[in-house]
């Protein structure tokens, strides 16, 4: 299995909501909320992270940032602000 991680930092949530709603989501293996800060594992052959980030937006959190990183050592990041839909 592959495994990747993302990291997201954002505002507007409740940690106990996002962390059932992202755990019971096919293809994410871990999940960590503290604070405002988020940490999911996930196997991206299962569930890509633009759906973990639209599943993330549409539970009404607001990301401010998020960061990528998968076992291929490729990188993507991006800084910005996203309002819930």
């Amino acid at each position: 299995m592959i495994s990747s991680e993302i990291v997201l930092v954002t505002s507007y949530c409740n940690e106990i909501e996002i962390q059932n709603i992202l755990l019971s989501k096919k293809g994410i293996t871990d999940c960590h909320v503290h604070n405002q800060q988020t940490v999911i594992s996930y196997d991206p052959q299962k569930v890509h992270y633009d759906n973990i980030l639209e599943t993330v937006a549409n539970a009404g959190c607001r990301i401010i940032w998020f960061c990528v990183n998968d076992d291929l050592n490729n990188l993507v990041t991006a800084a910005f602000e996203r309002f819930p839909l």
